[in-house]
């Protein structure tokens, strides 16, 4: 039985290090072959990607060599998944094709793509290692352009920082921003004054996606930080020098585009059922319907609930993370001809996002936290992460319930 991983995020990785950890036990039968395809050199730690791009972690802290990971049973292979062929169990990627028995689709998502004019050409995204490095990159040529103009308003232009879309990234990176970009001004020799920092959602409240008290406490701990708040106020259009946001044109140096995610397109393309997200359907075993030999979790999976309608389970680090548990322990009882274990039930440890300098909002189970407790619990947690990826045989004691960055 060959067993192939697509990406090495949090379910994929999870699910090959639980698989390694059953060959080392004797759980996995005879000729399981496992085969991870991951397109980064590293483990990319996606919840830390907002801090590398403020410049508050270097590159090299949000990444972990998968030299250093317990995977000695595992096949990894760097190369970019490009196609999907369900009939032939074939995966095209640009090391070339693989074939399968069972199939893991664990890829992640990258950013929306609205038809927005200037939007591809002149905004940065925040879903990648890379994406993070170019964003710092751009904020520290703009601040370094900027300090020594005589011209106030292309000096003030330059350090203007836009941020759009209040959700989970957007909410994250404007609170790491306001936290850093003082700083930045300071080496750079920029004028403090000139500094603006907005975050523009189209819709009427940050954080939509959580209860209206969340979204309410962001904003005001935003604004306590410095953050210009524009509430409806979608972006329409953009130019190398001006955005335009709810009608009203505004001069920027660097716009950062977070207003959601979406599934990569060959999935859909391949004829497996999606949502509008491009996010692949699958049942309560995290199968896709009429494809039972592939299983998909994470940013690109939405899960079918109970009731028929479609999970609204947030896309966190946690639940994938459960997800890549749960699939490795289908896979070991397929490989031994057992029927599939119990339904896969989804977590609930609540829900954190950071909003820099030690604050964040969210819940930790049913319970409503905000302000400094909240950030303490959620860095906190954070920092665990490392070792429940080189302790497969145990659990954590306190899992990173992070936001994957929407």
């Amino acid at each position: 039985m060959r067993v192939l991983i697509l990406g090495g995020g949090y379910a994929g990785l999870r699910t090959a290090l639980d698989l390694d950890a059953m060959r080392a036990r004797g759980q996995l039968p005879e000729g399981v072959q496992v085969d991870l395809v991951e397109r980064a050199p590293c483990h990319e730690v996606i919840f830390w990607l907002h801090q590398v791009a403020a410049g508050t972690l270097a590159p090299e802290q949000a990444c972990i060599d998968y030299g250093r990971l317990p995977l000695e049973g595992i096949q990894l292979h760097q190369a970019t998944v490009q196609d999907l062929h369900p009939t032939p169990r074939r995966v095209d990627t640009d090391a070339g094709p693989f074939s399968y028995d069972a199939l893991v689709l664990a890829l992640g998502s990258g950013p929306s793509s609205p038809d927005i004019p200037g939007l591809a050409e002149h905004a940065h995204t925040l879903r990648t290692h890379e994406d993070a490095e170019n964003l710092h990159n751009a904020l520290e040529a703009a601040y370094a352009r900027a300090a020594p103009l005589a011209d106030a308003a292309e000096r003030r232009r330059l350090l203007t920082t836009v941020v759009a879309g209040g959700g989970y990234t957007g909410c994250q990176l404007a609170g790491e921003l306001a936290h850093r970009l003082p700083d930045l001004a300071d080496r750079h020799g920029a004028p403090l004054d000139d500094i603006r920092l907005l975050l523009c959602e189209p819709r009427d409240r940050l954080l939509p996606e959580m209860e209206p008290c969340h979204g309410r406490a962001a904003r005001r701990i935003l604004e306590r930080k410095g953050v210009e708040v524009r509430l409806g106020a979608p972006l329409e259009r953009l130019s190398e020098d001006t955005a335009v946001l709810g009608g009203e044109g505004l001069p920027y140096g660097v716009l950062a585009w977070a207003g959601g995610i979406r599934a990569p397109g060959f999935l859909k393309e391949a004829g497996l059922g999606a949502n509008p997200q491009g996010r692949v359907i699958v049942d309560d075993h995290l199968r896709v319907p009429d494809h039972p030999d592939i299983l998909a979790a994470g940013d690109c999976a939405v899960r079918v609930a109970p009731d028929g309608s479609l999970s609204t389970t947030p896309a966190t680090a946690t639940e994938a993370m459960n997800q890549g548990r749960y699939m490795a322990a289908l896979l070991r009882d397929r490989a031994r001809g057992r029927a599939p274990a119990a339904a896969y039930a989804p977590t609930r440890l609540g829900l954190l996002v950071s909003l820099g300098n030690s604050d964040a909002v969210g819940n930790v189970g049913p319970l409503p936290v905000q302000g400094r407790a909240a950030g303490l619990l959620k860095n906190g947690a954070e920092r665990t992460y490392p070792d429940t990826l080189l302790r497969p045989h145990t659990e954590p004691l306190l899992d990173p319930d992070f936001l994957r960055p929407a």
